[in-house]
């Protein structure tokens, strides 16, 4: 088995687990229901890819590759899962109608990002222009961090990337 099968499930893990952190915190500072049952889906995807990219480690040892940096992958790869059930631990409360102490908005207010989830509509001026065209960032101080599109998630979009209806 290659090591870049390997390397790509493994960058999708780390991916795909750090952007349901960040949406399993807007879910609770929001109280979105919407972005927290979007965690608890991509949760189960996680835990797939987690099963298949051990597996693909253990077929690393065949190669020649060494016990301790396997041991290393499937370490890496059982944090990125643990981060994702963390994440989905937060969309939970979300989901299940726990709402956020008022601790927590409070520390909101303070902080400098914040997380929305909005759908590109028909007519909107987004659609077909890559990230790099919008340049949200200088005119409005904004960044895409993930596009869902269908039923998948496209982490860290690059700046080459267009955007869709309904993305």
């Amino acid at each position: 088995m290659s090591m870049g099968k390997v390397e790509d499930l493994l960058i999708k893990l780390i991916n795909t687990s750090e952007l349901m952190v960040h949406l399993g915190y807007a879910a609770v500072i929001y109280n979105n229901k919407d972005i927290a049952k979007e965690v608890l889906e991509m949760e189960k995807e996680v835990d797939d890819l987690h099963i298949n990219f051990e597996l693909e480690v253990l077929k690393l040892k065949g190669n020649g590759e060494n016990e301790k940096s396997i041991l290393g992958l499937i370490r890496l790869g059982l944090i990125a899962e643990r981060l994702s059930d963390a994440a989905a631990l937060m969309a939970d409360i979300v989901y299940r109608g726990i709402e956020a102490h008022d601790i927590l908005r409070l520390a909101i207010e303070e902080a400098e990002d914040t997380i929305i989830m909005t759908p590109i509509n028909e007519g909107s001026i987004l659609i077909g222009k890559s990230i790099a065209e919008l340049n949200l960032e200088s005119k409005i101080g904004t960044n895409i961090i993930g596009i869902k599109r269908g039923d998948k998630w496209i982490y860290n979009p690059s700046k080459e990337e267009k955007l869709s209806l309904g993305d």
